[in-house]
Formats: structure tokens, sequence, C-alpha cells
């Protein structure tokens, strides 16, 4: 008997539906289904669209859903990330190096 075993094994499950897994179905039908009971039919649609957002990945999206990618991208837009590099450079002046910002300001001249 042998049993070929899937390469991510932690993280493997069949998709079943539109590349969603029965969890993910569950939970989007958990949503509709409280939203049915708290604010009616339209209450219910729209917390399944919203967990359906939440649940499906896209690859372009770095396999993450639309809004987890949204809330990343305005994080880092208004929390831009701060880059720390060592100085590991010869002693004496014989090497120069100049770092840029993206919009061509210069940040920090060594040599």
């Amino acid at each position: 008997m042998q049993y070929q075993i899937p390469p991510d094994v932690l993280h493997y499950e069949p998709r079943l539906f539109l590349g969603l897994t029965a969890q993910d179905m569950m939970v989007i039908g958990m949503a509709a289904i409280f939203g049915i009971q708290k604010f009616g039919i339209l209450g219910g649609v729209l917390s399944a669209l919203l967990a359906f957002g939440a649940a499906v990945r896209f690859s372009r999206f770095g396999n993450r859903s639309v809004l987890v990618y949204l809330g990343l991208s305005l994080f880092h837009r208004y929390r831009p990330q701060a880059i720390v590099m060592p100085r590991v450079l010869p002693d004496g002046g014989e090497v120069r190096m100049t770092l840029y910002d993206l919009d061509g300001q210069e940040q920090i001249r060594f040599g």
C-alpha cells in the first residue's frame, strides 16, 4: 500500500467550490445565517459577501484574500517600514555609496 504525501501537509485541504475549502464554506454559511437572524435577508447576503471576500485567496495578492490585502496595503501606506542596514564597508575612502529613496532624494552617503 502506497500513499503519496502532499507537499504541504499542514495546510493541505481540498478545494471544493470556487477555490474554497469545506471550512471556508461553513464560515461563509454561518456569517449568512447570523446576518439573516440579526438584520434580515439583505444583512445575511451582505455578511455572506463580506465573509466570501475574507475567505477567497488570490495568487496575484500573494495568496491573500482581498480584505487582508486591502488592510495590509492601508497599513503599509500609513506606517511605512524603516529598513535598518548594518554599515559593513572597508576602512578608508575607496568605497563611495549613496542611498536614494523612491522619489530620487538622497538619503545617506557613505565614503
